[in-house]
């Protein structure tokens, strides 16, 4: 029998420092996660420099989800780059920490369930603190 390694990684890739923030808030509420790891774009980085690292971050052979803090910036572009050729790649353009906390949690879910829940748990996560929204008593 093989080594049994997680099969799926989750990259998180950002403008500055968010993908890092991320990480770390993450870690506090779930402990360590193998699974999980960052790339910061550096702000004078290029888009090919970009791409390159996250080539090497996803050599592996195993299932990734990228998740890019905005579509169609470097980040996501970079990604995006990378993707080609790479079936078991699967990117998902902006994020917030209960989307990524749905991911770790879903690891042993099929890949396409797993970020179908994600994402419908980092939609329905959003709430607007109006006051039409609460209930108030006089």
């Amino acid at each position: 029998m093989g080594d049994k390694k997680k099969k799926r990684r989750i990259l998180i890739v950002s403008h500055g420092k968010i993908a890092e923030a991320m990480v770390h808030v993450a870690t506090l509420i779930m402990g360590e996660m193998d699974a999980v790891d960052y790339l910061c774009l550096q702000e004078d980085e290029s888009l090919e420099s970009f791409t390159a690292r996250i080539g090497e971050k996803t050599k592996e052979e195993c299932e990734y989800i990228i998740l890019a803090d905005l579509m169609s910036g470097t980040p996501f572009n970079a990604a995006f780059a990378v993707k080609q050729g790479k079936p078991r790649l699967e990117i998902i353009a902006g994020f917030n920490l209960p989307l990524l906390l749905s991911l770790v949690n879903d690891q042993d879910a099929p890949l396409d369930q797993a970020i179908k829940n994600a994402v419908e748990t980092g939609k329905t996560t959003l709430f607007h603190l109006a006051p039409e929204n609460l209930s108030h008593r006089d």
